[in-house]
């Protein structure tokens, strides 16, 4: 699958946890990853997203079962591979069509966590089974991207170049996102524009 990057930046300062509350607070699943070095370079940025975007899909993993993946719409497909095969497999089928310019490396793609229960997949040690799935990844396709050194938020969204019309009209919707970002004086409402965003993707 081919995908392009769009990208557009806001100056704003709101802070990081109003940015949040904002986009993200009624989001069934989202992120929000941090670094806990005081550093300008690890610790400049700080990303966070959703499960709201149109290609997003949720992988989920037990050791010695199959890789499930499952879609907004309710449907799911079961993948009889571990959950390093598959990833394996669906990076080497994904292209970034020009990389933007931008001054950290993640353009969207799987967020999540890798339990120590896989350590029976790559180093074949068994331990006891959690309670917990042992892998659980989220495909973001659109996310926001703090830059604490220059007050600035990096709106990115992914658009598939084989799908319709739809996902270029979301992606677009998205890239201007953040002009909805005011300062922690007169934070906007919570959520305003991910559903016009969702709007825009059901009304075509």
């Amino acid at each position: 699958m081919k995908y392009d990057c769009v990208v557009s930046r806001v100056r704003t300062d709101a802070t990081v946890a109003n940015i949040f509350r904002h986009f993200f607070l009624e989001s069934q699943h989202s992120y929000w990853l941090d670094s806990s070095r005081a550093d300008e370079t690890y610790a400049r940025f700080s990303f966070m997203g959703d499960d709201s975007g149109p290609l997003t899909h949720m992988l989920s993993y037990r050791v010695s079962e199959a890789t499930t993946v499952r879609y907004p719409s309710g449907e799911s497909s079961i993948h009889d591979e571990d959950i390093f095969t598959f990833l394996e497999t669906r990076l080497s089928e994904s292209t970034l069509l020009a990389p933007p310019a931008l001054p950290f490396e993640f353009c969207g793609g799987y967020v999540g966590y890798l339990g120590y229960e896989l350590m029976a997949v790559t180093e074949h040690v068994y331990g006891k089974p959690a309670g917990l799935p042992d892998a659980r990844l989220m495909f973001s396709d659109r996310f926001l991207a703090i830059d604490h050194a220059n007050g600035v938020v990096y709106c990115v969204c992914l658009a598939c170049r084989r799908c319709n019309k739809r996902n270029c009209v979301v992606a677009q919707c998205w890239s201007t996102a953040g002009s909805s970002l005011y300062d922690d004086a007169h934070p906007p409402s919570c959520r305003t524009v991910p559903t016009t965003v969702d709007r825009a993707l059901f009304a075509m």
